[in-house]
């Protein structure tokens, strides 16, 4: 390739700055360890490096063709915003840095840079490799079935074209991982269900006052089922199902977390639901014991945009961890946003801060938190912000003692707290607004419930209260007569508590050095 004259004096008046900037300091040599957000202590590379120059603000680094050979096969290079000064050497700002002892760092960077995520890597430690294993597979540039056949057998296609998820023996994960297809594997990890006078306390009842009961909206739950027998749930009152726990082509809840879920959305007996006009599409994704992997759950997300749903309403999230929205959930549900379809998801019940579970670490969809009654925040939810340092929940709404159908009953109620509890009253807030304005994209739905919750916490967005408590009767009332609102701004920013902000993308550092160990 040939290289502008242009372009060489300015790579060369580089160098010779930092040539200048770097006389009488000699090089330093430096010991990185580079780790992943949500991950702190624990190693993806440990690079001995050596800067040989620097200015005010960056490093110079050299780095050796068959160093970067062997941390290409670790991480995504590309992903990385280095300015690359000459075929060997890099330019590296400071500030991606944190100094832990002298001439130490620590380097931490998003979850899909490392090409094989922690959740996988310690699954294979105690496994045979003979033994499958059932992966994610991201791709770096659409799908690539074929590539996936050479590995291993496809169990399901993301509709996304994002990734697919395979069984393949573990001896063959590390090959996989380095094809230059492959943007990141991760293990099919597990989730849970996140177990309230809850209509009057956000004013839904006004909002049927004026006429609009969620009719004609359809929201998909991906839950652990419906009981159809409740009456809750009238004839004509389940329009879809699908079942890929059990296979049952008729709907059931062997669970009861589903049916109070979905009576909590659009329940049509008195106490009635939010919506009690929407239409259910139920995705049992959940078995009998709360748990789900996120195959089950991405096909679910799916299933939704495919059989024309308004809404999904996902009350499940991990239990584990600090999460950057990077995971094959998270993005798909991104994906399923951009289809044009509101997903509202369940915060997570961590209790803490730096605790949003997946997928309520997306970016597009809408996190919701759990209050009680008196409008306290409810002390199992969890708190941001995301490992990338962005404000997560979004809105607040009922979680604590919530009374909904319980399954196994015709008719009767039964208590139970959550975020999967606040979820759903949000999702039936949603089909409300859908019902008042058809045709709101899912931006605005969620600009519009931000733009008229009560702000709780800090003013602003904030990291325990998001916008606020959500607020139906304001929220319909705004997308009638004006949609196209910005909600309030973060004002309340992260303390280090997830290593955030200021240590996301150190990983620059992994280009430098000379000898590279990989964990």
């Amino acid at each position: 390739m040939r290289i502008s004259r242009k372009v060489l004096f300015l790579a060369t008046l580089l160098l010779l700055l930092f040539s200048f900037a770097a006389a009488g300091q000699g090089s330093r040599k430096i010991t990185l360890h580079v780790q992943t957000m949500g991950y702190k202590g624990r190693d993806l590379l440990v690079v001995q490096a050596e800067i040989t120059g620097e200015d005010h603000d960056s490093f110079l680094v050299t780095i050796s063709r068959d160093t970067l050979c062997k941390i290409e096969k670790e991480i995504n290079i590309e992903r990385l915003p280095v300015v690359r000064v000459s075929e060997t050497t890099v330019k590296v700002p400071k500030d991606y840095l944190v100094e832990i002892s002298p001439s130490e760092f620590v380097a931490t960077v998003p979850n899909d840079v490392a090409r094989i995520r922690w959740n996988l890597r310690d699954r294979m430690i105690n496994t045979s490799p003979d033994e499958k294993l059932r992966v994610i597979v991201m791709f770096k540039n659409g799908k690539n079935v074929s590539l996936l056949r050479k590995y291993g057998t496809i169990v399901y296609e993301f509709a996304s074209g994002l990734g697919a998820t395979v069984d393949i023996p573990a001896s063959r994960v590390n090959l996989l991982s380095e094809d230059r297809a492959v943007l990141f594997l991760e293990d099919d990890f597990d989730v849970q269900v996140m177990l309230s006078q809850s209509v009057p306390l956000i004013n839904a009842d006004d909002v049927w006052n004026m006429g609009y009961d969620g009719s004609g909206v359809k929201i998909c739950l991906i839950d652990t089922g419906i009981d159809p027998n409740h009456c809750d749930f009238p004839s004509g009152k389940i329009i879809a199902w699908r079942d890929v726990v059990n296979s049952s082509t008729t709907p059931y809840d062997d669970h009861g977390h589903g049916t109070h879920v979905a009576s909590i959305a659009a329940g049509e007996t008195s106490p009635k639901g939010v919506a009690p006009g929407a239409s259910l599409m139920c995705f049992k994704a959940v078995n009998s014991s709360g748990s789900s992997t996120a195959t089950q759950v991405i096909q679910g997300v799916d299933w939704g945009v495919y059989n024309g749903a308004d809404i999904e309403s996902l009350s499940i999230a991990t239990s584990t961890g600090c999460n950057d929205g990077t995971s094959s959930m998270s993005q798909e549900c991104n994906w399923a946003v951009d289809q044009g379809v509101v997903l509202v998801v369940a915060v997570g019940n961590g209790g803490n801060v730096c605790t949003i579970g997946i997928p309520g670490d997306a970016e597009k969809v809408i996190t919701v938190s759990a209050c009680d009654n008196s409008k306290n925040l409810a002390s199992f939810c969890s708190r941001g912000p995301t490992c990338d340092d962005r404000a997560k929940p979004d809105v607040v709404a009922p979680g604590v003692s919530v009374y909904a159908a319980d399954a196994g009953t015709s008719c009767s109620n039964v208590a139970m707290s959550g975020t999967s509890m606040s979820t759903p009253h949000v999702s039936g807030i949603v089909a409300l607004m859908l019902d008042a304005r058809p045709g709101l994209t899912p931006l605005q739905v969620k600009n519009v419930l931000g733009f008229t919750a009560t702000d709780m916490g800090t003013e602003g967005k904030d990291l325990s209260w998001g916008w606020g408590i959500v607020d139906a009767y304001n929220a319909v009332n705004q997308a009638l007569y004006n949609p196209n609102v910005t909600p309030p701004a973060r004002t309340e920013w992260c303390a280090g508590c997830c290593g955030c902000l200021g240590t996301v993308l150190i990983v620059f550092m992994v280009l430098v050095g000379s000898a590279v160990t990989l964990r």
